[in-house]
Order: C-alpha cells, then structure tokens, then sequence
C-alpha cells in the first residue's frame, strides 16, 4: 500500500481515536469544561490534522533512529495538541495536558495493537 494511503488511513483512526477520548473524558470526568459536542468533533480533526502530517512527513526526514523518531513525534503530538485545546477551545492548561495524553496514548496503544 502506497505511504499516502496509509497516512490516510491512520488519519482517520487517529480522528476517531482520539476525538472519542475527549469526549468520553469531556462527558464523564472532566463535565466543568462545557465543551458542545461539535466543539470536540472540531477539536479532533484540527488535533490530528495539526500534528499527524509532521509525524508522517516531517519526522521521518530529519530523524532516521526508531526509537527517537517516535519519542519525538509523540512528544510533539501530545505537547503541540495540549497547546491547541488550551488556546482553541480555551480548555484549562492543566485539563488540557491530560486530555492530550490520554488521547495520544489511546490512539498509539491501538495503532500498534493494530499493526502488529
């Protein structure tokens, strides 16, 4: 399969991945934020396509090291979105960090069940 179709195809799991995370969290134990429901549909798709292309795309070019390729581009993917869902949707920073890594850390775990 060509590299652009997978990239396709991990975007879309990643969207849903990770916009079902919020939303569980935004419903269940994080109710104070008030977000509506199509703000945290937005806020799944601006998050994944803020961040997916340069993990894809960028990462690999400049970093040829496995494990160091993919310390960065989660590192970069959970900073980058917290960052986003604070300044964006004005989710508190605190809440916002957690929101990213459990979102980024769901969607790896699956991604490599998946994979492997």
């Amino acid at each position: 399969m060509k590299y652009e179709i997978s990239f396709l195809y991990a975007l879309l799991f990643t969207i849903i991945i990770e916009t079902s995370v919020i939303w569980i969290l935004c419903k269940t134990t994080y109710k104070t934020i008030n977000l509506s429901n199509i703000s945290i549909l937005l806020s799944g798709f601006i998050l994944s396509f803020a961040t997916l292309p340069y993990v894809w795309f960028v990462f690999p070019y400049f970093i040829h090291q496995r494990f160091l390729y993919i310390s960065v581009s989660e590192m970069f993917a959970f900073v980058t979105e917290a960052i986003l869902l604070w300044s964006i949707f004005k989710v508190p920073i605190k809440h916002s960090f957690v929101l990213s890594f459990c979102a980024n850390i769901c969607s790896y775990i699956i991604g490599l069940l998946l994979v492997f």
